[in-house]
């Protein structure tokens, strides 16, 4: 089932981000420490109004765990404001 995510989904959602991001994580967490390095993101992934949360990310769960995420970020418009394309990009 594919659903919006919710800060409870922290923990799998911040294993995938750093699973897709490879040592791009590694170098946004400023550490290789792989802990701390999930850690990080699942902060980021439980606040709001940031690239990686809960509040622009799909996941997909099967028999009680979650196996997938789409993370949809915003964009900035011409004009400066910020277009919000979860609802656009990544209707389930």
């Amino acid at each position: 089932m594919i659903r919006e995510a919710n800060p409870d989904d922290a923990n799998a959602a911040a294993f995938l981000i750093v699973q897709a991001m490879g040592e791009l994580a590694n170098k946004f967490s400023n550490t290789t420490d792989v802990p701390e390095t999930y850690s990080l993101f699942e902060y980021f992934f439980k606040q709001k109004n940031n690239q990686y949360s809960y509040e622009h990310t799909l996941v997909y769960k099967n028999n009680g765990l979650v196996l997938g995420v789409a993370n949809c970020v915003q964009w900035r418009q011409a004009d400066g404001t910020w277009k919000k394309l979860f609802r656009s990009s990544c209707n389930p």
